[in-house]
């Protein structure tokens, strides 16, 4: 952990501050709020106005990186990096399954699906929030709504987990024939399970994100809608639709156990679990930062960033933004909050966000429902950091132990 006294800008080690990283994206908003980070080789935006503007401004500011457009990477998220009538298309596949209308279909089985993970730990001293909840819920929930059978929701997320870790520490300088070749073992990995999926929806169409792909590519043929591409589209969707629960979950609970009174408030009037879990989305972004490539020249407070350069724009610092939030760095679960950027914004704003929402609601209500008090059985801890130097990792715990006392 590092404290405020040693705060340094030339250059900066994001490791160092991967515990507790405010304090150095308060230096950066007061100091320098477009900084060139050498060691990364990216442009880092701090201030909540010039993220909001970067996200908002797909035409000038484009999610593929110049790695990916001169062929330098491997590509790999059809989503997430991509623009235009690609990212149209793909998005426009699976939106169906995450509208509220769906969620709001979707909510006795999470309910009841909380309630089992509820059950499973019925009994136990002490609850570690991360293993009994916070894993195996979105995990369980974004796998089904896919489409994988039960029987192998543990490989197919091993595999999406790789390929996640290997993506995000890239640069557009290129990757290593050996990581190349990683990306496609895993691509071939992920194509023995879902190729005989595949041709089972064509045969059999269900109520999932499997079936919508099949669809979608037999509609526009393999040359507009590869197998690569579906591929692309589901692990996406996994990573869209589990990480940011998984975090919300953890830190929520946390922050809970050192505020039992916020846990009667919330017994008392459920009307007040969405504010509470929008303040935590602002107060600890589960996604730290993400990038944007801008299509011509621009200039952030005197700061000339030249075409096809990286930006890294920092959600967690944005959301801390005195200039937009007062009393930012306080967890306030009464504050009139509007506009925080934890799911993005335009045309990149997270297609999960409606099932974080659902999930966590109904967990909460669950849990509610069947115990009177929550406190803390022990001090948290961190993941661990897997991806050194990479500013975007996630605020996430892996250990959050608390007693839950029963209503009977």
């Amino acid at each position: 952990m590092r404290t405020a006294g040693e705060l340094t800008l030339d250059p900066v080690d994001w490791t160092a501050w991967a515990d507790d990283p405010y304090p150095l994206y308060k230096l950066l908003r007061d100091e320098a709020p477009a900084f060139w980070d050498e060691r990364n080789d990216t442009y880092v935006l701090t201030r909540y106005a010039d993220v909001y503007e970067v996200l908002g401004d797909h035409k000038r500011f484009s999610s593929l990186p110049i790695g990916l457009v001169n062929g330098a990477l491997t590509p790999t998220s059809q989503i997430r990096q991509a623009d235009g009538t690609r990212h149209t298309l793909t998005r426009r596949t699976i939106l169906p399954m995450f509208t509220p209308g769906e969620m709001r279909r979707l909510e006795p089985y999470f309910r009841g699906l909380a309630g089992e993970l509820i059950a499973n730990v019925a009994g136990e001293d002490v609850v570690n929030v991360t293993d009994a909840f916070a894993i195996p819920l979105p995990g369980r929930v974004t796998l089904d709504i896919i489409g994988m059978p039960l029987e192998v929701h543990g490989r197919f997320k091993q595999l999406t987990d790789d390929r996640l870790r290997i993506i995000m520490t890239r640069t557009n300088k290129g990757e290593p024939p050996e990581i190349r070749a990683r990306l496609q073992e895993i691509r071939a990995a992920l194509w023995e399970i879902v190729a005989p999926l595949a041709q089972e929806r064509r045969r059999n169409p269900q109520h999932d994100v499997l079936t919508l792909v099949v669809q979608a590519q037999d509609r526009h043929g393999r040359d507009e809608f590869s197998d690569e591409l579906m591929l692309d589209v589901l692990a996406e969707v996994l990573t869209a639709g589990f990480e940011t629960t998984q975090h919300l979950i953890e830190l929520l609970l946390d922050r809970l156990a050192d505020e039992p009174q916020l846990w009667q408030r919330l017994r008392a009037d459920r009307g007040l679990i969405g504010p509470a879990m929008e303040e935590m989305l602002r107060w600890k972004s589960p996604t730290q930062a993400l990038g944007r490539r801008p299509v011509q020249d621009v200039i952030f407070h005197d700061v000339e960033i030249p075409k096809d350069a990286w930006i890294t724009v920092v959600y967690g610092s944005a959301n801390r933004d005195e200039r937009q939030f007062e009393h930012p760095d306080r967890y306030l679960p009464d504050r009139d909050l509007r506009r925080h950027v934890a799911f993005s914004y335009g045309i990149h704003y997270c297609a999960g966000a409606p099932l974080t929402r659902y999930e966590v609601t109904a967990l909460m209500n669950e849990l509610l429902d069947r115990f009177a008090t929550i406190e803390r059985a022990g001090e948290s801890e961190l993941w661990p950091n897997t991806m050194p130097g990479y500013i975007g990792k996630g605020p996430g715990l892996r250990r959050v132990p608390v007693r839950l006392r029963s209503t009977c």
